[in-house]
C-alpha cells in the first residue's frame, strides 16, 4: 500500500492516530485535489499532508468521547483492546 510505503521511507513520521471518518475523508480529498492540480507526485503530497495534519478535535475531547462510547458499549468485545484497559481505571 502506498501509505505504508511512504511512511516506511520516512520512519520518523507517523500516521495520524484516531482519525474520525470525516477527518479521513477531508484528508483524502485534500490529497486528491493537490495531486490533480499540481505536478507533485502522490507520495510527496501524501507525506506533506500527513506532516501538516492537525486533528480537528482536541485530544481531551476525543478521549472523553471514547470513554463514553466504551462505557456505554453493549458488548465489551466491540470495544478495541486499547480502550478496554481504560475502562478499569
Amino acid at each position: 500500500m502506498l501509505f505504508q510505503k511512504v511512511l516506511s521511507r520516512h520512519s520518523n513520521r507517523a500516521s495520524p492516530l484516531l482519525l474520525t471518518p470525516g477527518a479521513a475523508e477531508a484528508l483524502v480529498m485534500k490529497i486528491y485535489r493537490q495531486v490533480r492540480t499540481s505536478s507533485s507526485p502522490l507520495d510527496d503530497v501524501l507525506l506533506d499532508c500527513l506532516t501538516e495534519y492537525q486533528n480537528p478535535i482536541a485530544p481531551e475531547v476525543m478521549e472523553f468521547q471514547i470513554q463514553i462510547a466504551a462505557n456505554e458499549a453493549s458488548a465489551l468485545e466491540f470495544v478495541p483492546q486499547v480502550f478496554r484497559r481504560k475502562l478499569s481505571s
